[in-house]
């Protein structure tokens, strides 16, 4: 397990720092913040847009050229190890090929559909005075490319079909949840014949009532809908040969030197030389040592520390009376533990544990009263608590066997992390890289009027 910034590669980038200097190049344009080697650049765009992925909460006045540098530190290792990873690049595993196949089907659908929303737009734009969301557009595509098809519909297989999907049984909202689900799995029984029945023929080929059967059945049963017209059959069938066009435009050629195909790949290249890489030079000699973890422990070890705990049975109830009697009840505690057990079997659930950081007010009441005490009613927003305090547990320091696991993680995250950041530096020094001159101080600024910006348009 690494830590989130070792395994944080975002967009086209890389990960981790150091605070190495980067020799200044008074050549670079003004677009550059960084290049490296002479041809990987860190622009200004890119360094804008990871800031406000991963800082964007950072209060203007402490957006400082000092800490800009410090972040163009990070963004500057990122990129050495991704150029030292793409240099070594290891041969593919078959796990990443598949994923690389279905990276690229899925980005060359996405850019067939911007294709042909925009040119439904062109060809049938909506008026200048008016909304167009993106599901008028959808429609309007759809159906202009079934259109040019010219499909051929078969009513009466359709409306087969229809008939077997209406035959579908209903989940119960009385049944259980696992029986709602095997409801929703079945899937329409068609015989042989049906099966294979054409519903559509059309340029782009013939549809038949297996094929939307099983284009229903790969939908999740969240978004799956329920048929049960002829219509709706043929909204499905409309759908599959949209789907079929898109899928022939992506898979052509067409798009394949399309920016938006060709920088994702690129993207995702890099993204598996990076693993290779980093599990090569890092994590293959990082192996767990029961000395070091040990010491990590005695150094940390506080931060495993149980706080003070207070726990007890709380309910909530809409009334005074109701809570003051509700109280009378909590103050025996066999009765009390009895509720809460019975609570429990219902699934509701009365008893807490708080600390002073996780539910403050809570806490303090329950310090004030005592063990075995019952605290309120209290207003809550309207509602009225009434609580039994079962327990107080004071501060306790676990040993290293009770949390081993969880610190042996941590040491190993920490350990990671140290590593690749020393890996860094020494490519820093292998590799020319050069800086933007005042580069820190102009994103700074540009940050900081960034923040206040987005800040103003998001106040009511």
């Amino acid at each position: 397990m690494l830590v989130k910034r070792l395994i944080c590669w975002v967009s086209a980038g890389v990960v981790l720092g150091c605070s190495a200097g980067l020799a200044s190049a008074a050549g670079l344009p003004d677009s550059v913040l960084v290049r490296i080697e002479g041809r990987r650049d860190i622009v200004r765009s890119f360094a804008l847009r990871r800031w406000a992925q991963q800082a964007a909460t950072t209060p203007p006045d402490s957006i400082t050229p000092a800490r800009v540098s410090r972040f163009l530190d990070l963004l500057t290792d990122e990129a050495v190890i991704t150029e030292a990873a793409v240099r070594e690049a290891a041969p593919w595993s078959p796990a990443d090929s598949a994923e690389a196949l279905t990276l690229k089907d899925r980005v060359g659908m996405a850019v067939a559909l911007d294709s042909v929303l925009e040119a439904a737009r062109t060809l049938e734009p909506a008026p200048a005075d008016s909304a167009d969301p993106a599901g008028a557009v959808g429609v309007r595509a759809r159906a202009q490319t079934v259109e040019r098809l010219n499909p051929r519909y078969d009513a009466a297989a359709i409306g087969r079909l229809a008939l077997a999907f209406a035959a579908l049984p209903k989940p119960s909202p009385d049944s259980t949840l696992a029986a709602q689900m095997r409801v929703l799995e079945r899937r329409p029984q068609l015989t042989p014949a049906d099966s294979s029945s054409v519903l559509a023929r059309s340029s782009a080929g013939d549809l038949r009532a297996g094929d939307i059967v099983a284009a229903w059945t790969r939908l999740s049963i969240a978004v799956r809908p329920r048929i049960d017209t002829s219509e709706q059959v043929r909204d499905m069938l409309d759908n599959q040969l949209f789907e079929r066009v898109l899928r022939q435009a992506a898979t052509s050629g067409r798009f394949a030197r399309d920016p938006r195909v060709t920088s994702t790949m690129e993207q995702y290249t890099e993204q598996v030389a990076r693993n290779a890489y980093l599990e090569h030079e890092v994590l293959q000699a990082l192996t767990p040592d029961s000395s070091a973890i040990a010491a990590y422990w005695a150094a940390h070890s506080s931060e495993w520390e149980l706080p003070p705990l207070a726990r007890g049975i709380r309910l909530v109830l809409t009334d005074p009376p109701a809570a003051v009697r509700m109280g009378a009840a909590l103050a025996n505690a066999a009765q009390a533990d009895s509720l809460a057990a019975r609570a429990e079997r219902g699934g509701a659930h009365y008893r807490f544990a708080v600390s002073e950081r996780s539910d403050s007010a809570l806490f303090h009441r329950a310090l004030a009263a005592g063990a075995d005490a019952v605290v309120g009613p209290v207003n809550d927003g309207g509602n009225w608590w009434i609580a039994r305090i079962t327990a107080l547990t004071p501060a306790r320091k676990r040993s290293l066997r009770e949390v081993y696991d969880a610190v042996a993680a941590q040491w190993y995250g920490h350990e990671a992390e140290r590593r690749v950041e020393a890996l860094a530096s020494r490519l820093r020094r292998a590799m020319r890289v050069e800086s933007n001159p005042l580069a820190s101080r102009q994103l700074a600024r540009e940050l900081r009027d960034s923040t206040r910006s987005n800040a103003a348009a998001s106040t009511p």
